[in-house]
Order: structure tokens, then C-alpha cells, then sequence
């Protein structure tokens, strides 16, 4: 034993001495081992023979298998490496044990093309990446450039989730085994879209068009990344359209609709907007107008029939927009009243006829138009112009400014007393009657008004206040029983101004609003009666004694100079007839509220 330590000992001596003379390293000898480095550490206690390298390793003994069975004795743990076998060899439990035996290593293949979708959106889950499946690859290893992006699985096809601060980037992937990895794939670049489609110009309702006519259509305007279209239609719902029938563009940013049908009339339509990441929907509101032929037009009885003048009247016709009027003085409309010939009125249901010969018989239609065209011609109707003005005596329109009142048809101008004034009437000015200062208008001795037996007083007056006594409005004759006849005012009513012979109805006038009063009487009979706007008032009423009209004066404003009872109001379009006015003339006066004046 001690011959062998000696002989370690010098071994080691002699291994140092040759090491250092090489500068290639250093081995220190110590009691507890052996150790052989370059840094001069001590080997490590559990250790007989520590050897420490960055680059050289350590060479087992090699030999054949039959150099191998030639080793006598071999001791239990001993180690080879047998280049008969190629393999690392142990000798345990009295025989010779394989440890490993290594084989050629191959790397994988290089990765194929990746596949799915290069554009994704900001948040978006689950999105599946893959690649041909790499041959010797036992794993896969992915890899993303950009941020925000979380990679699930290691085999050929993955899952990515991208968050909502993902960011652009490259997907690469290699595969890998034992030996190491292959070639990486090429870059797969993925763009994130953080901008949303939006609509920029919204689409209008078109111009109308008529039933199986035209080609309206719908635009708008969006921006986006990978935009795509889909147009609806709201009847009772929304619905997707599709390009068929009278739809086209379904799928475009404008939606063409040839030859719409009129059922189609007011349906709404708006359009999807889809980007690459979300969608937008248009508002909805543009609207397709469909317009039908108008349907026909029946005309009504004329009414405020004059003697120049008529109001022609009908009713509405479905989908018009105006109406055409003809006028004619035969049943056959060869020929046409000058301006009636398809004169279009507007879309009203009345208007006025005027430029008439009194007493003569016409004959009007209407049509309905709209921008598709106009119906057939509606019924006739016949009506025959009045002669108001027949039997009318003396008319005052008191259009004047100021001074006196001038008879329109005959010749009893009325003096203006006590400076009474013009302010606005009923039609242009009227006259203003107060009893502050006794303003009214006279005319002594006026022709044509005595005698009279058969009387129509009409006029336009507007009381201030209630009377007080008896206010006469229009008044003419002598201030003497049955003398004088007037149309006056009391606190209560109106009144028959006859003097002893007065009549009298309870009526509650408008105080401060214009009204039409009408006055009619039939001598022979001595009925009164009296209409307030055009319509009968009260009962018929019956005089006394019999009316013997005088010739001392006539007045408006006033009851008979002598009892000075002052209208206190306006008035205004003031006539008298020697003639009962029909009812329908009455109504052709009052005109609707509107009035006439003279001539009619």
C-alpha cells in the first residue's frame, strides 16, 4: 500500500509538472481528491477527481467488445464506451450492462406557410393560426412580434387573443425535437384595424316618382377599412334586400330601385356599414315616395253666388297636389270662360269665379294633379250669376279717408257731420260713429227712398259697446209714424226703426267683432225679418201699420236727426234695396265672412 501511494503521489507530481509547462492548465493534488482546472480551486470534498472545462470534455476508455471481455476482473461500476456498439457500457452486477446508446439526431423540417387571417380587431378572441405539419417536429414553438397578443397551444394550429392594446406585428413559428429546432417560417404579418367604419354623409329621400316609373336611388358615404354594404327596407320591420326585382346595389353604397310599384310608398330604407372590426347602421330616415294618378275630383254646389262672381267648391282627391279648373258657358266645354281654361288653383278645394255677366248661366269641372299627371274631369255643375245689384237704391262702400260718404249708385252722398273718421272697415275703410261729438252722416231730401214698400237694409257694423236707447245704424223717410224705416241697435237686440211702428228681436250681438246685419221687408205683407252673418235671427216680425216712407232724410250712424240716439261703432259696406234680397243672396253678400262690395 505504501508503494502505491508513493507511485500516486509521483504521478500527480510528475501530471503538474507537465501541465504547467504547457500553460494549459493547472492540477492541484490534495488529500481529500484530485482536481483539474484552471482556476486552481481545490476539488470538491465528495469528489476523487474534479475536473472543471469550458471547452474540452472528458474521453471514456474505447475499445471493442472483444478488448472489453479481455478486461480481467472487472470492477462493479467500471465504464467503457464499446465502438463495436457505439454504446456507453457499465459492468454491474458481474456483467456488462448497456448505459445509452447514442443514435444520428435530426433536426426538424423547416416550417411551412401559416394560415389565417391577417386582419383582426382590437379585443378579438380565439382567433386560429396554423401550419403544415412539420415532419421530425415532436413540438411548436410560436412567436408574435407585436404586443397585446396571448399565443395558446404548441402544435401545428394555435389560438391567438388579442387585447384591446394589441399592436400590429409578425406570427412566426419552428418546429423543434431532442436535437434542437429547425428554420423558422416566414413572417405571417398581421394588422390590427383600430378604426371603425363610420358614416360620413347619410342617404336622402329622392325625388318622388310615380308607379312603375323612374329609378330613385339611395347613397351614402362611409369610411373604414374593409367596408362592405348591406341595404334594408322597414315595412313593418327591418329586412335585408337582395339584388332581384327592383333592387340593385344591395350590397354597394347605393341601393337603385327601378320602376318602384306605388304600394311601395313610403317605405324607409337604411344601410349596414361593416368594417374590418365592427358595423354602422345608417338613421333610417330616407324614404321613398311612390305618387299615384290623383283620383277624381267631385265638385260641389257653388255658393256666395253674385252678380259677377261665384265660388266653385269641391272635394279632396287622394294623392293631389293642385287642381286644374275649367269654366264654360255651354255643357260641352267647346269653348271657355277667358282664364278657366285648366287654370290651376293650387291645392285648395274652393275658388273664387270672377269676371261674370250678371244673370248668366255657367258651367265648371276640376281636375286632381300631381306630378304624375291629372284625373279624368270630375261632375258639371251648372250655376247662374244673380243680379244683386237689381232694385239696389244707394250704396256707401265708405272707402273715404275722410269728408263725406259717396253714394256708389245713386246720388245720395251723406254729408259728414261732426267730423266722424275712416279707420279700417270691414273692406279698405269704414265709417266710425260715436256719440262723443254726434259724429255721424246725413243727406236731407234723398232721392229714390220714399215710398218704398219692399226693403232690404244689409250692412257690415262692429258696436263698441251696447247701445244705449235706440242707435240706428242705416235709417231713412220721415221722423213720423210708419215714416221712416231703419236697421238700429238697442241694448238688447235689434230693431225695425218705423217711429210708434218700431220692432223689435232680443239678439246678442258681438260687441268689438264685424258682423253682417241684413234687414228685409215685405210691404204688403209687413213681415220683418232679420240675419245676422248670412243666417236667419229671431222669428218673423209684423208691423203695425203699414209703411209710407217719407223723403225728409237719410242717415248713417244715427236714429233720425231729431232723437240724436248715436251708433257708437263701425260700419261699413252699407246698401239699401227696394227689393227683398233671396236668402242666397243674402249668403252671396256675407261671402263666407270675406264680404263683397259694389259692384257684385
Amino acid at each position: 500500500m505504501k508503494i502505491k501511494k508513493t507511485f500516486k503521489i509521483a504521478k500527480c507530481i510528475i501530471y503538474a509538472l507537465l501541465i504547467i509547462n504547457s500553460q494549459l492548465s493547472i492540477v492541484n493534488c490534495f488529500s481529500q481528491g484530485v482536481s483539474i482546472n484552471t482556476t486552481g480551486n481545490e476539488a470538491d470534498n465528495s469528489a476523487a477527481l474534479d475536473i472543471s472545462s469550458t471547452t474540452q470534455g472528458v474521453l471514456m476508455p474505447r475499445m471493442t467488445t472483444i478488448q472489453r471481455d479481455l478486461i480481467t476482473s472487472p470492477a462493479t461500476g467500471l465504464m467503457i464506451f464499446n465502438i463495436t456498439t457505439n454504446c456507453f457500457e457499465a459492468y454491474v452486477n458481474g456483467a456488462w450492462n448497456i448505459v445509452s446508446c447514442p443514435t444520428t439526431c435530426t433536426l426538424p423540417s423547416a416550417a411551412g406557410t401559416i394560415s389565417g387571417t391577417t386582419n383582426v380587431c382590437p379585443g378579438q378572441s380565439a382567433v386560429l393560426y396554423s401550419v403544415p405539419a412539420i415532419a421530425g417536429a415532436t413540438s411548436y414553438i410560436w412567436s408574435y412580434s407585436g404586443t397585446g397578443a396571448f399565443i395558446v397551444g404548441s402544435t401545428n394550429a394555435v389560438i391567438v387573443y388579442f387585447s384591446e392594446t394589441t399592436s400590429s406585428g409578425n406570427l412566426t413559428v419552428t418546429g423543434a425535437n431532442a436535437c434542437g429546432n429547425g428554420v423558422i417560417s416566414a413572417n405571417y404579418g398581421i394588422a390590427v384595424n383600430p378604426t371603425p367604419p363610420s358614416i360620413t354623409i347619410q342617404p336622402v329621400s329622392p325625388t318622388a316618382v310615380c308607379g312603375g316609373i323612374g329609378a330613385p336611388s339611395f347613397t351614402l358615404t362611409a369610411t373604414g377599412s374593409g367596408l362592405a354594404y348591406q341595404w334594408q327596407e322597414y315595412i313593418s320591420s327591418w329586412n335585408d334586400v337582395a339584388n332581384a326585382g327592383v333592387y340593385s346595389g344591395a350590397t354597394t353604397a347605393t341601393l337603385t330601385i327601378t320602376n318602384p310599384s306605388v304600394e311601395m310608398n313610403t317605405y324607409k330604407y337604411r344601410c349596414i356599414v361593416s368594417g374590418t372590426c365592427t358595423y354602422t347602421t345608417s338613421d333610417g330616415i330616407a324614404t321613398l315616395t311612390v305618387n299615384n294618378l290623383p283620383a277624381s275630383v267631385t265638385t260641389l254646389e257653388a255658393t256666395g253666388i253674385g252678380s259677377h262672381l261665384f265660388k266653385a267648391n269641391w272635394n279632396s282627391s287622394t294623392y293631389a297636389t293642385s287642381y286644374c279648373i275649367d269654366v264654360s258657358l255651354n255643357t260641352g266645354f267647346s269653348s271657355f270662360v277667358t282664364g278657366y281654361n285648366n287654370l290651376n288653383v293650387g291645392n285648395i278645394l274652393s275658388y273664387d269665379i270672377t269676371g261674370l255677366t250678371i244673370g248668366t248661366s255657367y258651367y265648371y269641372r276640376v281636375r286632381a294633379v300631381n306630378s304624375c299627371g291629372s284625373s279624368g274631369n270630375s261632375n258639371t255643375i251648372s250655376v247662374t250669376t244673380a243680379n244683386i245689384a237689381a232694385n239696389l237704391v244707394s250704396y256707401w262702400k265708405l272707402d273715404e279717408s275722410s269728408g263725406n260718404a259717396v253714394d256708389a249708385v245713386g246720388s245720395n252722398t251723406l254729408t259728414n257731420t261732426n267730423t266722424a273718421t275712416y279707420p279700417a272697415g270691414k273692406i279698405n275703410n269704414g265709417v266710425l260713429t260715436n256719440p262723443s261729438g254726434d259724429r255721424y252722416l246725413i243727406k236731407s231730401s234723398p232721392s229714390g227712398l220714399s215710398g218704398l214698400s219692399d226693403i232690404t237694409i244689409n250692412v257690415w257694423a262692429r258696436p263698441r259697446v251696447a247701445q244705449i236707447g235706440l242707435a240706428g245704424t242705416v235709417e231713412f223717410g220721415t221722423a213720423a209714424t210708419a215714416q221712416s224705416c231703419g236697421l238700429g241697435f238697442t241694448a238688447s237686440g235689434l230693431c225695425c226703426i218705423s217711429y210708434s211702428n218700431d220692432v223689435y228681436i232680443n239678439y246678442s250681438y258681438a260687441v268689438g267683432s264685424w258682423v253682417m246685419y241684413t234687414m228685409t221687408i215685405k210691404g204688403s205683407t209687413k213681415k220683418v225679418n232679420f240675419y245676422a252673418n248670412g243666417s236667419y235671427i229671431g222669428t218673423e216680425q209684423t208691423f203695425v201699420n203699414t209703411l209710407n216712407i217719407g223723403s225728409t232724410f237719410c242717415s248713417i250712424g244715427i236714429q233720425c236727426p231729431a232723437s240724436l240716439n248715436t251708433f257708437d261703432g263701425n260700419i261699413d259696406e252699407a246698401g239699401v234695396w227696394s227689393r227683398v234680397l233671396t236668402t242666397a243672396e243674402i249668403s252671396a253678400l256675407y261671402n263666407s265672412g270675406a264680404g263683397l262690395q259694389y259692384p257684385f
